[in-house]
């Protein structure tokens, strides 16, 4: 996983950062290889249909409402190392950025400079619940890009990554934000 450390750390930060300052998200396409992808999915796919009581992935169907419909298949704690290293290296460039932000805000809070220690102050504040998760979603399936914010340790920032392709592996669906702006009208933001 020494290149995907790699690959995440020559991206350009100083353009991300303006694109997260400017437009509140910043693209990263060929984050991960065909490869990565497949290996990933691969390895996601075994781990659904395996026969042990144990499944290292916790799923939960939603229901016709917020935040969607289809369904979330959560990592017990237990990441496939292709997204625990993007997880790690992602939080490490991003924390900068966040504590800028907080900086700006007036916001006494700085978020440690690596995952492991933001983790553990998650833990030390009885913030336990694993976050990371998969949505599969199928035909008329959707997810409303939401934020877990409960407990007093949030991270403003969150990674989506994008598994299939898109006019090979399904056709139709699209990736929509919503920017909410106060006293304007929202802007949708197609990816």
């Amino acid at each position: 996983m020494t290149t995907l450390k790699n690959q995440i750390d020559r991206l350009n930060w100083t353009s991300i950062a303006t694109d997260l300052d400017s437009e509140g998200y910043a693209l990263l396409p060929g984050l991960l290889s065909a490869a990565q992808i497949d290996a990933l999915s691969s390895q996601v796919s075994d781990q659904l249909s395996s026969q042990v009581n144990e499944r290292p992935l916790r799923s939960m169907s939603l229901a016709r409402r917020e935040p969607g419909h289809g369904q979330l298949f959560f990592f017990d704690n237990n990441l496939p190392e292709v997204l625990a290293v993007l997880r790690t290296q992602l939080y490490h460039h991003l924390a900068p950025i966040a504590n800028r932000w907080n900086s700006i805000l007036q916001l006494g809070y700085r978020y440690p400079d690596t995952l492991d220690r933001f983790l553990q102050a998650n833990r030390d504040a009885g913030q336990n619940r694993e976050l990371s998760h998969l949505h599969r979603l199928q035909e008329s399936d959707y997810i409303a890009l939401h934020q877990r914010n409960d407990g007093q340790l949030v991270f403003p920032l969150q990674a989506v990554l994008l598994l299939s392709e898109p006019g090979q592996n399904f056709r139709g669906g699209e990736l929509v934000m919503t920017e909410h702006r106060p006293r304007m009208h929202s802007r949708p933001i197609v990816l």
